[in-house]
């Protein structure tokens, strides 16, 4: 993988997601484009269990992201 990718995946590790929802400094939709970039590129390479894992958050994140954009 990428050192991009390998670095935003250090800085989601660890991170729930209750602390995602938390940082204001980071928008929902900006953490959902950053899990899928890393569910794609774990994808790429053949671990695909991990790559679900960052789905799963993604789609939760693409939802709050919708909530974000209704108001």
């Amino acid at each position: 993988m990428s050192s991009d990718i390998d670095e935003i995946e250090r800085k989601l590790k660890g991170l729930s997601l209750r602390d995602m929802r938390c940082n204001s400094k980071i928008s929902p939709t900006q953490y959902a484009i950053s899990l899928f970039e890393v569910a794609a590129a774990k994808e790429h390479v053949g671990l695909l269990s991990e790559a679900a894992e960052y789905y799963r958050n993604c789609l939760l994140y693409t939802s709050d992201a919708a909530d974000e954009l209704d108001g």
